[in-house]
C-alpha cells in the first residue's frame, strides 16, 4: 500500500500497485468536483481564450477553442513542406515534416538504388553474418548455406550440395533399407484396403463412364492401384488402358480456363497429371484423359476412340494368332 494526499481536499489516502503512480484524488467525488473546475486556456490558430478541463489541457500539446480552427490548423501543417537533397540523383525535394528524419532519396527508383548499394550485408540492420560453408552428407563437397537454414531447425534439409547428391544418397541408404521397403508396401495396402472396403466416393462423372463400361460389356477396374503409386479411376486389364475422368475447375480443362490465370490448386493438379500421365506412357499403358464438360454433354461420343481403340487391340490379336 502506497500513501498519497489529495490534490483537492489534502486528505491522506492508500493505493494499491501501479495505482499509486497515476492516483491523484481521494474519492470520485474529489475527482468529479476537480474536472468541473475548468482551466483557461488560449487556442493556438485564432488566440482566443476559453475553458477546458485539466485533463484535456494535459492530454493535448495543442489547443483550440472549437473543430474549425482544428481543421484550419491541421490543413496549414499538410501544407508545410521541408526542402531535402537526394543522396542518390542530388534532385532537391520536399516533404512533409514528420518524414524529415526518415526520407533520404526522391523517388521509388532512387529508393530501390539506396537499398541496393546502402542497406545491404553488414549495413542490413537484420543481418546475421552471411552465408556458411556446410560439407555436403554424399560427395563430401563444401557449399554455401544462408545463416537461417544453416541455424535454426530447417538446417536438416541443408545436407547436400545438389539435388544429384540427395537422390544417390537416398538411394543408397534410404530406398535400399529393409525398413523403408516395409513401410511402402504397408502405405500400398491401406490404400487398396481403403479402395476394397468402399471409402472412395464415387463422382457423377465416374458413374456415367462405369455405367457406359458396364453396359459395354467390357472388363474394368475401379480405383485402381498402378506401380504402387497412383490410383486411377479406370483400368482395363485385358487391353492396358487407363481412363482418368478429369473435373473442369479442378484440374484446369484449357477449354474453360485461361492457362495463365490459373490458381495454386489448379496450377498443383497440372502438374501431377503431367507427372502421372508421363508415368503411365514410360510403363506402357495406353491412357486416356476424359473432362468433365466432354463426358457430360455426350458420353458415346467421348468413349468412342477408347473403344476404337479397343477393338484395334483385339484385331490385332486375333491376326496374330490366325498366322500362328
Amino acid at each position: 500500500m502506497a500513501k498519497k494526499i489529495c490534490l483537492l481536499c489534502g486528505k491522506e489516502f492508500s493505493v494499491r500497485g501501479k495505482r499509486k503512480f497515476t492516483a491523484k484524488y481521494c474519492s470520485k467525488k474529489c475527482y468529479d468536483i476537480a474536472q468541473s473546475k475548468k482551466v483557461k486556456l488560449k487556442c493556438d490558430w485564432c488566440g482566443k481564450e476559453f475553458e477546458a478541463t485539466p485533463s484535456k489541457a494535459k492530454k493535448h500539446k495543442n489547443h483550440f477553442c472549437s473543430l474549425s480552427c482544428l481543421g484550419k490548423w491541421n490543413g496549414e501543417q499538410r501544407n508545410l513542406q521541408i526542402k531535402k537533397t537526394c543522396i542518390i540523383c542530388g534532385k532537391e525535394y520536399t516533404v512533409a515534416p514528420y518524414r524529415n528524419k526518415d526520407s533520404v532519396t526522391c523517388s521509388v527508383k532512387c529508393q530501390n538504388e539506396w537499398q541496393s548499394k546502402y542497406r545491404v550485408r553488414e549495413n542490413n540492420p537484420r543481418w546475421k553474418g552471411g552465408d556458411i560453408l556446410v560439407t555436403c552428407q554424399e560427395c563430401g563437397k563444401f557449399f554455401p548455406v544462408s545463416h537461417y537454414r544453416a541455424t535454426t531447425k530447417d538446417a536438416n534439409h541443408a545436407r547436400f550440395c545438389s539435388l544429384k547428391c540427395k537422390h544417390d544418397y537416398w538411394e543408397k541408404n534410404v530406398i535400399s533399407t529393409a525398413d523403408f521397403q516395409k513401410k511402402k508396401l504397408i502405405g500400398n495396402m491401406k490404400l487398396l484396403s481403403s479402395n476394397k472396403a468402399g471409402k472412395y466416393r464415387e463422382t457423377a462423372i465416374e458413374k456415367a463412364i462405369r455405367i457406359f463400361l458396364e453396359e459395354s460389356k467390357i472388363e474394368h477396374k475401379t480405383q485402381y492401384v498402378i506401380g504402387g503409386k497412383f490410383c486411377v479411376d479406370f483400368y482395363l486389364p485385358k487391353h492396358n488402358i487407363i481412363i482418368e475422368a478429369l473435373g473442369d475447375y479442378w484440374h484446369g480443362n484449357p477449354t474453360k480456363y485461361n492457362q495463365d490465370n490459373l490458381n495454386s490448386t489448379q496450377i498443383k493438379s497440372m502438374n501431377r497429371d503431367k507427372a502421372r500421365f508421363a508415368y503411365f506412357d514410360k510403363c506402357g499403358f495406353i491412357s486416356f484423359k476424359l473432362w468433365e464438360t466432354d463426358i457430360k454433354k455426350d458420353i458415346n461420343k467421348v468413349m468412342k476412340p477408347i473403344m476404337d481403340c479397343i477393338r484395334t487391340l483385339e484385331t490385332d490379336i486375333t491376326d496374330t494368332l490366325t498366322r500362328v
